[in-house]
């Protein structure tokens, strides 16, 4: 009695049924096929489109009856079936990408790898421009993201850990990875960081759920302490003992009070990273002495942090990272 291995290849009926996707134009000349999925398409708008189409498509198919489908050359490609179908959509539907609206992660991912693969160019660099705009080099571009109303990567389901947060972090941070982007892995690595209280960011079990990589985890966990200690020295440092804000205050007795009542309530429930943070403490008790003192002396030392965040994560600096930018942008 014969058994069939689990090691065995696969065959066409265990991988089942070939699908016929909704990219499917009846007058098209060529199909492709990612997975189980088939894509009817026109062979000459992928040859404008692609040279790595054009160079692949100009040698004939193997002959045989699998190779045909409704009389036309099938071309197996080693692609996700999602990924084929954004990559399809963008270059025969108009409008599926429209220029300034938000696109889901998963296209923009799809569009920059297949866009890298098949030398396509336009969604190589739609993709790059979407994720360099979101993911910038500067602090002032970074505070500006957080308060415009419309973004170029749509946000997702909402992460509530210490604050919420539907950005998709952990998925830009993994692309970032795939594809070597030094200057956008620093700051996803801290918007990574941020999505945790203190408990869970040394928990790889939290962290795993979010798709964050095993490597990523040991990585953020090794920064967090010294995130904490910076963003006190630096973000925070005004609500220390030595900090300048109290210094010519008319009222210290009530404005150190004030900054006592925010320690307790801010920071001693539970350590969050958060040295990028504006000033928010406008409508507290202070004295106006120490309102525009403190907020002044907290935008100096985010400014501080920024400047060493890549450092903390074992990354180039700021300086260095930022020229891949208009490398990448540059046609290949």
């Amino acid at each position: 009695m014969t058994s069939t291995s689990t090691l065995d290849p696969p065959t066409e009926e265990t991988l089942g049924p070939v699908i016929r996707s909704d990219m499917w134009f009846e007058d098209g000349n060529i199909v492709l096929q990612a997975e189980r999925t088939q894509f009817k398409v026109h062979r000459g708008t992928l040859v404008q489109n692609s040279s790595v189409f054009s160079d692949m498509l100009s040698f004939p198919q193997p002959p045989g009856p699998a190779s045909m489908v409704e009389g036309c050359p099938v071309v197996q490609l080693s692609d996700s079936a999602n990924d084929m179908t954004f990559v399809l959509k963008a270059l025969f539907q108009r409008g599926f990408a429209p220029t300034g609206k938000p696109l889901e992660i998963e296209i923009v991912a799809a569009f920059l790898r297949l866009g890298k693969k098949y030398d396509i160019e336009v969604l190589r660099v739609e993709a790059l421009e979407r994720i360099f705009t979101e993911v910038p080099t500067t602090l002032d571009e970074m505070l500006y993201n957080g308060i415009k109303p419309t973004r170029l990567i749509a946000e997702g389901e909402a992460i509530c850990y210490p604050y919420t947060n539907s950005f998709p972090w952990p998925a830009i941070l993994n692309l970032a990875r795939e594809h070597d982007l030094q200057s956008v892995i620093p700051l996803a690595l801290y918007e990574c960081c941020c999505l945790f209280d203190e408990a869970s960011l040394y928990s790889y079990e939290e962290m795993a759920k979010l798709n964050i990589s095993a490597n990523d985890q040991v990585v953020i966990a090794a920064a967090a302490k010294c995130m904490v200690e910076l963003q006190n020295e630096t973000t925070f440092s005004w609500t220390g003992a030595q900090s300048e804000m109290l210094g010519l205050c008319p009222t210290p007795e009530l404005c150190a009070r004030d900054v006592l009542h925010i320690l307790r309530q801010e920071f001693l429930v539970g350590v969050h990273i958060r040295g990028t943070e504006p000033w928010k403490y406008s409508s507290s008790r202070f004295c106006e002495h120490c309102r525009i003192n403190g907020e002044i002396e907290q935008s100096r030392g985010r400014q501080k942090f920024w400047d060493s965040l890549p450092e903390l994560f074992g990354l180039n600096n700021w300086r260095e990272v930022s020229p891949e930018r208009e490398q990448l942008l540059a046609p290949q």
